[in-house]
Order: structure tokens, then sequence, then C-alpha cells
């Protein structure tokens, strides 16, 4: 995005008033940081473009139920991280 990138549109959207839209991250950046930087500004799911369709439809039927979830293929590490930080 040419002015603001994801992490911080993911802020500010879930800076507004209630009730906090659910943010759905879809993302050519394959890093853990910035998996770990998206799910701490509130991201409900992360994903890397590309991603099986099926993916695609568990993490959006996983935001609207309210849970969290990332690309655990990509991430091996990342729900050791999630078990600490939440």
């Amino acid at each position: 995005m040419p002015r603001l990138d994801g992490l911080r549109a993911t802020e500010r959207l879930l800076a507004g008033p209630e009730p906090a839209p659910r943010v759905l991250m879809l993302t050519t950046i394959d890093r853990d940081e910035y998996l770990y930087r998206a799910l701490r500004a509130g991201a409900s799911s992360f994903l890397l473009k590309g991603a099986p369709r099926a993916q695609l439809v568990h993490a959006v039927r996983t935001a609207l139920s309210f849970g969290q979830v990332e690309q655990t293929s990509t991430y091996a590490d990342s729900s050791q991280w999630l078990e600490a930080e939440w």
C-alpha cells in the first residue's frame, strides 16, 4: 500500500469505535517477526498470498467466530510464541 502498510492500517482500524472489525492479513512478507507484529496489532488471521483456498476459508471462519489463526506451515514455532504471549 503506498501510504500505509498493513500493520499501521490494522492498528488504525482497531483503534476506531466499537465494534472493532476483524482483520485478516494477506501478505507476501514471509517473516516471523511480521507475523508476531500483526497479531500484536490485533489481526485475527495472517496468511501468505497464495495460501490454499481451504486455509483462507478456515481463516475467515475462525475470525468470524472470534478466533485467531496463523499460517502454521511457514511459522513452525509461532504456536509456542502465541501460548507465551496470549
